[in-house]
């Protein structure tokens, strides 16, 4: 097969010697095409798509990164055609015709059609093309704003969006976005009809990574209307605008600002509550959890987060949380019940104590710690009726063997604190209850 390609290359070389330029580059089109499909087809056999040949460089056969033009009106690669006159050559690799103009011109018009072909391509593979393929985005100042024109001039807007998104992978290309008044303009597009918006699973996603990175894209998107129209996209998108949507917002808690104004917004708690109780990946869960942990550490948020249902939702993830998801939802929850509300629900939600129980030992440190912290909170502010069930559940035989177990000096002072009270209540082991007065 190389050999046969090598024939028909020298074949094609010789008669653009003779001048049949035109013939050449017709039979050189189909070989580049054939190749560069067998390239993609090779470690990838679900991408079936057929690149255009246009994007391939006669060179190298891969997807251009940077068009270039030759005096000859002909496209490669930068780097292929720069490597072709570092060895010397000083002429056309395709019409083999001199070049008595080394410049390379820029293909601005290829490298636009290239991101867009990808950007509309990447979601319809199970596996990506491999990383070489795709053209890196340059800080280019007119690709961007010539997509932000779309935008304005309701162009396409879909398209416009994904290329955008493709662009701000690059740090450069965020800081221009931004600069040039993109974070304005997107952010304008949430407040068209909210049935209609079609673009809102890439938008809240571009608008997250603007934001993670820009305090000028954060001031933009704080605003109280703009945080209303995020929370109603976070109530009632599809999971995945739901998730794009708490990333958006999870990027705003960077700034004070916004911070200090969570418990004001209606909807926030219990949207991501609800999106918690969803079939999420545990990337998801363990990105949503410590959201949830950071806005209840804002003393402001708990009584509200508790009347969301967040202490129920946690619980119901314990079963099957890893380590470090474990132990921010037990820190959670015992920030929770520091408030009355919070130790009431979580005697209420006949899980909490017996799976908190269970995780005072056999865990991590942390978890422990946690653990402990919730039963002595819901059992020093709680009737009789509580310490028994916390007692019944196996608290006293589970803190007897951590007092002898390598744990905190704070976990152990917790642990005692807990023994004492349930020796002051309760006789014996019986678990019988005596009268507090």
């Amino acid at each position: 097969m190389d050999g046969c390609l090598n024939n028909e290359r020298a074949h094609v070389i010789e008669e653009a010697k003779r001048g049949s330029q035109k013939k050449a580059f017709a039979q050189i089109s189909p070989m580049w095409q054939a190749k560069g499909q067998k390239r993609l087809n090779g470690p990838n056999k679900d991408f079936q798509r057929t690149v255009p040949a246009l994007f391939l460089c006669p060179i190298s056969l891969d997807i251009m990164k940077d068009p270039v033009t030759v005096c000859t009106g002909q496209t490669y690669d930068r780097a292929s055609i720069e490597k072709w006159l570092h060895e010397g050559h000083r002429t056309c690799p395709i019409t083999m015709l001199p070049l008595h103009d080394l410049s390379l011109i820029p293909n601005v018009t290829v490298h636009r059609l290239i991101q867009s072909w990808w950007a509309e391509n990447e979601t319809d593979v199970s596996s990506p093309i491999e990383s070489s393929f795709l053209p890196k985005p340059a800080v280019n100042k007119e690709h961007i704003l010539f997509w932000l024109r779309r935008i304005a001039g309701s162009h396409n807007v879909k398209s416009a969006v994904r290329n955008l998104k493709l662009l701000a992978k690059e740090e450069g290309n965020r800081a221009c976005i931004v600069e040039s008044g993109g974070t304005l303009l997107l952010v304008s597009l949430l407040s068209e009809d909210h049935e209609e918006c079609d673009v809102c699973e890439e938008l809240l996603c571009l608008l997250a990574v603007l934001c993670r990175s820009s305090g000028e894209a954060r001031a933009v998107v704080t605003e109280p209307q703009t945080v209303a129209w995020v929370v109603w996209h976070l109530q009632r998108g599809s999971t995945a605008i739901r998730l794009n949507a708490a990333a958006l917002l999870k990027s705003l808690l960077a700034c004070e600002e916004f911070r200090r104004t969570t418990d004001k917004i209606p909807g926030l708690l219990q949207g991501l509550v609800r999106l918690l109780k969803e079939d999420l990946s545990p990337r998801a869960v363990k990105a949503l959890v410590k959201m949830l942990r950071f806005i209840c550490s804002l003393r402001g948020n708990r009584e509200k987060a508790v009347e969301a249902g967040t202490i129920g939702a946690l619980v119901d993830l314990l079963a099957t949380a890893t380590i470090s998801v474990m132990e921010n939802i037990l820190a959670t929850i015992e920030l929770l019940c520091t408030t009355p509300e919070g130790q009431s629900n979580a005697c209420m939600y006949a899980l909490t104590v017996p799976v908190v129980v269970k995780l005072v030992l056999g865990f991590s440190k942390q978890c422990t710690e946690h653990a402990i912290g919730i039963l002595l909170l819901i059992c020093q502010s709680g009737p009789v009726e509580v310490l028994q069930v916390v007692y019944q559940a196996g608290a006293r035989r589970q803190l007897l063997l951590l007092l002898q177990s390598d744990c905190t000096a704070s976990a152990k002072r917790k642990a005692l604190d807990l023994l004492k009270l349930f020796h002051a209540i309760f006789e014996g082991d019986l678990g019988a209850p005596l009268s507090r007065d």
